[in-house]
């Protein structure tokens, strides 16, 4: 991860964010014709691999330092357009559990140098909902809409002889991903897009350009 901050200090280097699991089981399998769509549930595991605290600049926060776990629900449809072209919708909804963080000096949950204490995350719900447009056979259209809200975070600690205790408001932010892909066979494809969020409730304004390079392993039938 890499930060820009307008107005203050960017990142002082590329640091390594956070490491996420997942583990994956799919409910229904889908058929179109029916109406059916994929659905699977997901657990993920965060691994507080991100720099997040004792912080020289703000900007090279780049974790949640928590053990946080999210359940998730994914369905997926493909549409058969008019025109013969595919569109694949999809629905992403989340919640994720943090635990406790221990924190010293200046943090992502923004405490100053001096500061030994914790803090509790609120939880974390996400709803992405997409659209993907098959243009042509290699040529993909995409965007996600998305929505986060966030529950209040609590900072309890000492500041030297002096007890700190803070809790944050909730938080609401809205955004979207555009995305073009291209794919060079059935199995191998690169996508570059932008994630942006605007600012807004008690949520600053971010936009995180994306590149992705997908290959899918494809696992042969016997006959």
């Amino acid at each position: 991860v890499f930060n820009s901050e307008r107005g203050g200090a960017d990142s002082s280097g590329v640091h390594l964010g956070d490491t996420t699991l997942r583990a994956q089981y799919m409910l229904v399998a889908m058929d179109a014709e029916k109406g059916i769509p994929d659905l699977a549930l997901a657990v993920l595991q965060n691994l507080p691999t991100g720099k997040y605290d004792r912080l020289g600049r703000a900007s090279d926060g780049v974790g949640g330092g928590a053990y946080a776990t999210t359940l998730a629900i994914y369905s997926q449809l493909v549409w058969w357009m008019p025109n013969g072209r595919l569109l694949r919708t999809r629905l992403n909804l989340s919640e994720s559990f943090s635990p406790p963080v221990p924190v010293s000096d200046a943090s992502v949950y923004g405490t100053d140098i001096g500061f030994v204490g914790h803090a509790r995350p609120g939880n974390q719900f996400s709803a992405i909902t997409a659209f993907e447009y098959s243009a042509t056979r290699n040529w993909v259209l995409a965007i996600d809409l998305i929505y986060n809200h966030g529950n209040a975070t609590r900072v309890q600690g000492f500041q030297g002889a002096n007890a700190v205790y803070s809790i944050s408001g909730t938080s609401d932010a809205f955004g979207f991903a555009p995305a073009l892909e291209y794919n060079w066979t059935s199995n191998i494809g690169a996508l570059i897009g932008i994630r942006v969020l605007p600012a807004g409730h008690n949520s600053k304004a971010t936009v995180t350009p994306a590149i992705a390079l997908n290959y899918v392993l494809k696992r042969r039938t016997r006959k």
